[in-house]
């Protein structure tokens, strides 16, 4: 699912709720499966297919995210979505996503 991301990141098993940032987008509020975290992006699953170039907002138990979708790809059901962070993650906010913080 990484879209050769050069960031070391962390795999994530936690669901978070988007909030789109970009006014016109066809994208509602809904929840969005974490699959992983780096200090650049995240990427997750979704439903629903969304733009490239929405800004989101991403809200997890542990924290909160902004950032830009940079790809969409439909992956049986549903869709692996990328989003470029806004300002980046910190590594103490990627580890604590989810119930592991696994590396990648």
């Amino acid at each position: 699912m990484r879209d050769s991301l050069a960031e070391p990141g962390f795999r994530a098993i936690e669901c978070g709720v988007l909030y789109p940032l970009t006014p016109g987008s066809s994208l509602a509020c809904r929840e969005a499966f974490i699959v992983d975290v780096s200090d650049g992006g995240l990427s997750f699953r979704l439903d629903h297919p969304v733009e490239i170039g929405v800004n989101l907002r991403v809200d997890l138990s542990s924290c909160v995210f902004e950032g830009t979708v940079v790809y969409c790809r439909p992956d049986g059901a549903f869709f692996d979505v990328g989003l470029k962070l806004h300002g980046g993650a910190t590594y103490r906010q990627a580890s604590r996503i989810g119930p592991y913080g696994l590396p990648i």
